[in-house]
């Protein structure tokens, strides 16, 4: 037994996968978005019954839940989908990052990256060490475009490193 048998768990060699470390927040989205699509749905079944037997009140009902219905289960849908699939690699410069206020979750902000055509939701702490026209690696599930690793290109290493490296806040 030898002393470095804890370390291959922490360091994988070369030629070994990473850990994925994020299949459990796509499993949180999609149980979160399917449930609330069920919900859209059984109001939307039952506006529907309502409208059959005579009752035009529940039109408004119908659009509303209907609405929600779709967007929750669009997003659902490719959380779903993201279960059963490899995350994978998109290479590329950041073309455009961002940030704004998210009215869902009481006006925090959010940041944003473009890399290939993709927009990706980032933290706060790694769009603090990207710059635009950082050559980035991002490891992602390929329907709903979430992160598993984001890692920026150092010119002193000639490597990729994780993109929150260095930040101390």
């Amino acid at each position: 037994m030898t002393g470095f048998e804890g370390e291959r768990e922490a360091f994988p060699r070369l030629g070994e996968e990473k850990p994925l470390q994020h299949r459990g927040r796509v499993l949180r989205m999609a149980i979160f978005h399917g449930a609330i699509t069920l919900l859209c749905a059984a109001m939307v079944l039952l506006a529907i019954y309502m409208l059959a037997s005579g009752d035009g009140g529940f039109i408004f009902m119908l659009s509303i839940f209907g609405f929600f219905g779709l967007v929750f289960g669009f997003w659902a849908l490719h959380y779903l989908r993201d279960l059963s699939a490899r995350p994978i690699n998109i290479e590329g410069e950041v073309l455009k990052k961002w940030h704004k206020g998210n009215i869902f979750i009481f006006f925090m902000p959010s940041y944003y990256i473009a890399v290939e055509g993709k927009i990706f939701t980032i933290s706060r702490r790694e769009y603090a060490m990207l710059l635009e026209l950082d050559l980035v690696r991002v490891t992602c599930y390929p329907h709903s475009l979430t992160i598993e690793r984001l890692e920026r290109f150092d010119e002193t290493e000639k490597q990729f490193i994780p993109a929150a490296s260095g930040a101390s806040f």
